[in-house]
């Protein structure tokens, strides 16, 4: 671009012959400053001012110039130190606008502006149809041909172009992958063509049901909301600069971004809802998420939550142990009760066994137990076919033993003695019977109490017993032998 300067004068600060591009200057001031691809005119004096030339300044630096010599016609040539230097207006700028200012001309006639146009004019503001550029915004010629009216606010995509009238035909986005191309400004009827905010400030938005400075995104229904989409894409479209039923939006209007790709930090909030999100194509979820371990080889197993933990007891070792069952565990071992038929020899059997279909085994040919089995202890006095254990016995012998009363030699010992007893005749005192005088006879069975006079002793034939409640009495120094 070729800049200007007004009242640009220096001298040169050292001689330039006719191919010199570097010239030093007293003084850059008042030229004015270049970016890429700017130039400014300059025109070379001669002291006495009888040799002119032209250059394009392209660079400087300091108060050095970069310069393309001799333009718009005239010759490079040598000038003496102290030479003028200045920026003045030249016939090729001059010729170049005038060329310029031709390309508004219509035929012979100039369109100049008359009070009709100024008329015309007055309504004609930046944010008119016919401007791609608002004070404030940046929007797009649309017509709409949905059928109905387009509300202020609506969020539309592109559904077609009408090539006659250079606008875009839209439509209300239906959808979250839809590429929105801006919000509608005002209303805008059926068959009629007005304005979509594409970046800038939308106003005349109802906001009262968004958050002030939080971010919006376009719902997939022509509207706008504060939840991001969790799958597909998502457009993020606009900021809420108030909450007012007459409100303002900050929008953009940019591509869609796949939700995979998202590359900002997510809040603890959203991180918990996308966790939950999951927790439906699991088995279980973790009450935390923690850096620490759960317990080495034990079960896993859900708590009262519904959350997976770590079984407290059952290993992973013990869960094995039911590899392979297919039913009931409880079930099988009932089935399986009545179904032996044969314990080993050498567990005491003879190979063979019988079911009762109860569950009880019956073992044939009187085995013999080994090792030291062990079996329920009966209480005393029990007379059944029930097998006795040594505790039983022992039970059984203490509660039969003969008492003793008194001390010392002397005493009475009490004998309780049951079996038959009752049938036996009864022995009495002295009652002994001889037969051929060789045979003494006595009764089997002692039926009433006796005393053994002192200083006697007593022999009787066995075996006798002596019933319940008899006592007899053996005095200090006295025997009773019963052979």
């Amino acid at each position: 671009m070729q800049l200007f300067s007004n009242n640009f004068k220096t001298t040169l600060a050292a001689a330039v012959d006719n191919v010199t591009t570097s010239i030093t200057v007293v003084s850059s001031v008042g030229l004015p400053t270049l970016g890429v691809g700017d130039t400014v005119l300059v025109t070379l004096e001669s002291t006495n001012r009888l040799v002119v030339e032209i250059v394009e300044v392209t660079a400087v630096v300091g108060n050095v110039l970069t310069v393309v010599r001799g333009r718009e016609g005239t010759v490079a040539s040598s000038f003496n130190l102290g030479s003028f230097v200045e920026g003045r207006l030249t016939a090729g700028w001059l010729n170049s606008t005038a060329t310029k200012l031709g390309t508004i001309e219509t035929g012979a006639q100039v369109n100049t502006v008359t009070p009709t146009n100024v008329v015309g004019l007055t309504n004609k503001t930046l944010d008119d149809i016919s401007n791609n550029v608002g004070a404030n915004r940046v929007h797009y010629k649309v017509k709409n041909m949905t059928g109905s009216t387009l509300a202020n606010g609506t969020v539309v995509k592109v559904a077609g172009y009408e090539a006659g009238e250079e606008t875009i035909r839209v439509a209300p986005t239906t959808s979250t992958g839809d590429v929105a191309i801006g919000i509608v400004h005002g209303s805008i009827a059926q068959g009629e063509v007005g304005l979509v905010v594409n970046t800038g400030v939308a106003t005349g938005v109802n906001t009262t049901g968004y958050t002030t400075g939080s971010m919006l995104y376009q719902n997939g229904s022509g509207g706008l909301t504060h939840t991001k989409p969790t799958t597909g894409t998502y457009q993020a479209v606009a900021v809420p600069l108030n909450a007012k039923t007459d409100g303002a939006l900050l929008v953009e209007f940019t591509e869609p971004n796949p939700v995979d790709w998202d590359s900002r930090y997510y809040t603890e909030t959203e991180v918990n809802n996308l966790l939950s999100g999951k927790q439906a194509t699991i088995t279980g979820a973790a009450t935390t998420i923690t850096s620490s371990n759960l317990t080495a080889s034990m079960a896993l197993v859900s708590d009262s939550s519904g959350k997976v933990a770590a079984h407290g007891t059952v290993s992973a070792t013990e869960l094995g142990y039911l590899d392979g069952v297919t039913s009931s565990v409880q079930t099988q071992l009932n089935s399986k009760e009545p179904t032996i038929t044969t314990l080993p020899v050498s567990k005491g059997g003879t190979g063979t066994t019988t079911s009762t279909g109860t569950g009880s085994v019956v073992l044939s040919n009187s085995p013999a137990f080994t090792g030291t089995p062990t079996g329920t202890t009966a209480p005393v006095g029990t007379n059944t076919t029930q097998l006795a254990t040594t505790a039983f016995v022992q039970a059984e012998i203490a509660n039969d033993a003969p008492t003793k009363t008194g001390t010392g030699a002397s005493g009475t010992w009490g004998i309780s003695i049951t079996g038959n007893a009752a049938t036996a005749s009864a022995l009495s005192a002295g009652s002994v019977a001889a037969d051929s005088g060789i045979f003494h006879l006595n009764n089997q069975v002692v039926t009433t109490s006796y005393s053994i006079p002192t200083g006697k002793n007593a022999m009787t034939a066995g075996p006798i017993s002596i019933n319940n409640g008899i006592t007899v009495t053996i005095p200090d120094g006295s025997t009773w032998t019963v052979v």
